[in-house]
């Protein structure tokens, strides 16, 4: 959790909903950076390889 630095058990979070909606904000925060992070290198896997186009049109396909 980012304000109080440290991991927070749930019944703490639980008891302290202004915990709970940090962590979650943080949590979300955190995946958005991690799926921004991937799309940069899917592209820059496709810049990179022939067959990197087509890898990632058929993953696309696949979790659409």
């Amino acid at each position: 959790m980012e304000s109080a630095e440290e991991y927070v058990a749930i019944p703490a979070l639980i008891a302290e909903p202004e915990l709970l909606d940090d962590a979650r904000r943080f949590m979300r925060r955190k995946g958005k950076e991690c799926l921004d992070e991937a799309d940069r290198l899917d592209a820059l896997y496709v810049a990179v390889t022939a067959e990197g186009s087509d890898a990632l049109q058929a993953q696309h396909e696949v979790s659409a």
